[in-house]
């Protein structure tokens, strides 16, 4: 009779695994690649309940760390009071009624009403509201210092300081044509070269060799084409 750590994964550590995923928001090839490496399977239904288990663990440390886990309900962290209230300035700030807000709301994430948001979902939609405010003159975005404050003080992850810096050196060597494009790409970098699926993400580790690679990129004035990244970028994953 097989013992419980020889058994297989169980539907709860699946439900648990997928949560965790949704969280961190990392490609699906970079699990596939990490179960590969470390268990020579494709899909994390091939693994065992002991191996689950370390996952799991491995994954909610780090989730906890991006600030994207709430360690007291060991649930995806949801949405805060104060993304709340800046959701719903801007929202007033654009004029947008009710109907419509809850419609965007529901279509874009499910749900309909902002309570029910992810801290992740409540940080995606609060910047593009963000941006459509600006353009039409009825919001002014903060100073760029007070940019990521709220992500200071995370144990082994990358410091706002560090994130402005990127932003500000991706700026100069993007060619986007506005700064959702420039978003944008910027995500598409960080994903195909540092599996990262965002800026808030990135750890004290892998900080460094963005930095690295910006700086390669701003002395060849490098926009960032998928072709053009790799020469400036081998320097820094090397």
């Amino acid at each position: 009779m097989m013992t419980r750590q020889e058994e297989m994964i169980d539907d709860a550590q699946i439900e648990k695994f997928n949560a965790l995923k949704k969280a961190i928001g990392s490609p699906e090839e970079y699990y596939r690649e990490c179960l590969f490496r470390n268990f020579g399977v494709n899909a994390v239904e091939a693994i065992t309940y002991k191996e689950a288990e370390a996952v799991i663990n491995t994954l909610v440390k780090k989730a906890i760390e991006w600030g994207v886990w709430d360690k007291f309900t060991d649930k995806e962290r949801m949405i805060t009071k104060k993304q709340i209230n800046k959701i719903h300035a801007l929202k007033n700030a654009m004029g947008w009624d009710e109907h419509g807000y809850r419609a965007t709301l529901l279509y874009n994430y499910g749900v309909r009403t902002s309570k029910d948001m992810t801290w992740k979902q409540a940080d995606e939609f609060s910047n593009f509201l963000e941006e459509k405010a600006i353009k039409r003159g009825v919001w002014k975005k903060f100073n760029g210092k007070e940019r990521f404050e709220e992500l200071k003080n995370r144990p082994n992850m990358a410091t706002p300081p560090q994130l402005r810096m990127i932003e500000a050196m991706w700026k100069d060597v993007s060619s986007a044509g506005n700064e959702k494009q420039r978003r944008e790409a910027l995500r598409g970098f960080l994903r195909k070269y540092f599996k990262v699926s965002d800026l808030r993400f990135l750890d004290r580790g892998t900080v460094g060799k963005v930095i690295t690679a910006l700086k390669n990129m701003q002395s060849r004035k490098t926009p960032e084409s998928t072709n053009r990244h790799s020469a400036a970028i081998s320097g820094s994953m090397g």
